[in-house]
């Protein structure tokens, strides 16, 4: 089904099942609409966020917030594939660039840190150190 403005869900009014949510123009996420599992009132299982800025997630949430396996494409073709805790990125990702470049290492509270190995598009491969992003 598909949630707009303030419809009721049944007697709870809370989603529970498959749907789609816009969120007000006001969102401090900026998110534009949120498609996917709901669990009673919250984003749960697989899913995928719309950003007003054209950025998508798609992938994994639990309590509301992105966890597990996930996807970040953004409006300039670039793309983040990651783990997420919580609703940060945690643990191992591999960002790709729209002209075929990328970078792979882990992650720590959203930012790279530690050891990344850069891949050119020519397959030039480069280790890097990574502190704090």
């Amino acid at each position: 089904g598909e949630v707009k403005g303030r419809r009721r869900f049944e007697e709870t009014q809370v989603p529970h099942g498959q749907g789609t949510i816009y969120y007000f123009t006001n969102d401090r996420f900026n998110r534009h609409n949120y498609t996917g599992s709901w669990m009673n009132g919250f984003r749960e299982g697989n899913g995928t966020t719309n950003f007003k800025d054209g950025s998508i997630y798609t992938g994994e949430y639990r309590n509301s917030l992105e966890n597990g396996a996930g996807l970040i494409r953004y409006s300039n073709g670039n793309e983040l594939e990651a783990e997420f805790v919580n609703g940060k990125i945690e643990g191992h990702g591999v960002y790709r660039y729209s002209n075929g470049d990328q970078r792979e290492g882990f992650f720590s509270d959203n930012v790279l840190d530690g050891q990344a190995i850069f891949t050119r598009n020519d397959g030039t491969t480069v280790i890097e150190k990574w502190q704090n992003g």
